[in-house]
């Protein structure tokens, strides 16, 4: 687990990083509609959890 806060974003817009990570789990609480298709660049299958307070962007790589 790391805790980026609003890095998010950014750190998937870089994610060379991930080539090894099967499995991420993102919380957010703003741009909702950046966040699945960023991971599904990096080859991920990925979904959006809206809760009250934000959301999860969870992606799993096949």
């Amino acid at each position: 687990m790391i805790n980026i806060e609003s890095a998010w974003y950014e750190m998937l817009r870089h994610g060379e990083w991930t080539r090894d990570v099967s499995c991420i789990k993102i919380q957010i609480q703003a741009h909702y509609d950046e966040a699945v298709p960023l991971l599904e660049a990096l080859g991920y299958r990925a979904r959006l959890e809206r809760l009250k307070w934000g959301a999860f962007a969870i992606g799993v790589r096949p």
